[in-house]
């Protein structure tokens, strides 16, 4: 991202990037909408190119101890631990330009994510695990099996290749799901999966779904979960349809001991105060959105819990909505 336009509260449309207005602009690329309205966005592309797809299972004890060379391996690397298995599904995406020989497949006839067959039976097992409550270990332990057949059935045991769009948006689960993922420093990835694994095994949580890991180097935007030091993501996900409350409160215990921050898009249970403690430039960044809304226009209940209210702001305003049944019972959401 080289540049941002924004509509500021006052109705003002600014341009910002590194030599213009830098304060905004480091503090808009990760704007969770309380600066502005972005209208219009500078992105510096590369050429397209093409990725190398390898997958392999291995025991989660193996990945966890050597995942730093891992990780070293290939471009993107990424693993998805099945729970109540010791089992996990690694994957590594190689860079490749065009011209490298590659005989790309078309969309229909290849997928690197197993395509409509191996969604649907995943989709099955979930779907399962989350109707019979004694399916949840068989679901995962069958998944953790098909998981690594579709992928040596896909490759052959030889790298796969694709266009670099297709494999990014290939391998999301068939289904929709529920999800609290959070960034923990990479030097503490092995500890608070272990601890998680061992939490799953000895609670009585119930879950199938998958949780994938991904890393990612630091960075420098101020409320980036990757801020200040290499990253480890942990994805840990339910069905939509299932009872998450449990898992995802154990899971965020794990990931806040271990120097845990939220994805500001999923699941989370932290406020402004727990945050500012997590990340060490979270004055600087209420400090410029004071600057270009004190009022509070792009204020809402959420941000007011995550950011707090801006200095200035008014208090809000009660809804006037009536959220209730005849009987008096909450109406859901």
């Amino acid at each position: 991202m080289r540049a941002l336009e924004v509509v500021l509260a006052d109705g003002k449309v600014v341009t910002c990037s590194r030599g213009e207005r830098p304060e905004l602009f480091a503090a808009a690329r990760l704007g969770l909408g309380a600066l502005g309205v972005v209208t219009s966005v500078t992105l510096q592309a590369v050429p397209l190119f093409a990725l190398h797809v390898r997958e392999s299972r291995l025991p989660l004890e193996e990945v966890l101890d050597g995942y730093d060379a891992l990780v070293e391996q290939a471009d993107h690397v990424r693993f998805t631990w099945f729970p109540h298995t010791s089992t996990t599904l690694v994957r590594w995406d190689d860079r490749r330009p065009l011209d490298d020989g590659l005989d790309l497949p078309s969309r229909r006839r290849h997928r690197p994510d197993g395509g409509p067959v191996a969604g649907g039976v995943f989709g099955a097992l979930m779907g399962a695990a989350r109707r019979l409550p004694a399916a949840d270990r068989p679901a995962a332990q069958l998944a953790a099996h098909i998981g690594g057949r579709v992928g040596a059935a896909l490759t052959g045991g030889q790298p796969s290749g694709d266009l670099s769009y297709r494999v990014f948006a290939a391998g999301a689960p068939a289904i929709r799901y529920k999800e609290v993922e959070y960034a923990v420093p990479r030097a503490e990835l092995a500890a608070a999966m272990g601890e998680l694994a061992a939490a799953v095994t000895r609670s009585r949580v119930r879950t199938a779904f998958p949780v994938e890991v991904r890393c990612a180097a630091a960075d420098e935007i101020p409320l980036s979960p990757a801020f200040g030091r290499d990253t480890a993501y942990i994805a840990v996900r339910t069905d939509r349809r299932g009872v998450h409350g449990d898992y995802f409160g154990l899971a965020e215990q794990i990931m806040l001991a271990a120097g845990g921050r939220p994805h500001w898009g999923t699941l989370h249970t932290l406020a402004a105060a727990q945050l500012r403690d997590r990340y060490p430039r979270f004055d600087d960044f209420l400090a410029v959105r004071d600057t270009v809304d004190p009022a509070g226009v792009f204020a809402n209940s959420h941000l007011d819990r995550v950011l707090g209210r801006p200095t200035s702001a008014p208090p809000p305003r009660r809804s006037r909505l009536n959220l209730t049944h005849a009987k008096g019972r909450p109406r859901s959401p």
